[in-house]
């Protein structure tokens, strides 16, 4: 059985949608119901691996927002599975730092670079830009011609 079969057989109402893309299995699943579907993956399907989580800022084009990729792989099994949650910036996720580990990092450059917010993370602090940086540079509406970060480079000179 595929995860793809699994996942209509045991959490056919999370499932929103599913298709696959260049020989990638990918589901969309409901962002108010993905950790016990998170969880029954790494633990019945054996994900064992978080690869990737990501985000894409479709600012205007569609809602809710944002779309988050979880990029799931099992080692005994050899099978990638993409997960996808359509979500806005002023609604929470669940972490799944618990489940896999290296999620802490992931969700944390997430919140630096998108402002995406993960329910009871247990350290959700910026990882990439200083602590004082305003905004979120990865966000299509973030502006890319002088950033607040940057107020005082008209004062800078430089040499060579």
């Amino acid at each position: 059985m595929s995860s793809i079969d699994f996942l209509q057989q045991h959490h056919a109402d999370v499932v929103i949608s599913q298709h696959v893309e260049f020989d990638r299995n990918i589901v969309q699943i409901d962002r108010t119901r993905m950790l016990p579907v998170m969880k029954a993956l790494q633990a019945e399907r054996r994900f064992n691996l978080l690869i990737d989580l990501t985000c894409v800022d479709y600012l205007g084009q569609q809602k809710p927002r944002f779309t988050l990729i979880y990029e799931l792989y099992s080692l005994p099994t050899k099978e990638r599975l993409r997960i996808h949650l359509k979500t806005d910036d002023d609604v929470e996720i669940d972490t799944v730092s618990g489940i896999w580990r290296n999620a802490n990092w992931l969700e944390r450059e997430l919140f630096d670079m998108f402002g995406i917010r993960f329910r009871n993370h247990p350290d959700l602090r910026r990882i990439l830009c200083h602590h004082e940086f305003k905004g979120h540079a990865l966000r299509k509406d973030y502006p890319v011609d002088k950033g607040q970060w940057c107020s005082d480079l008209e004062e800078l000179t430089f040499t060579s």
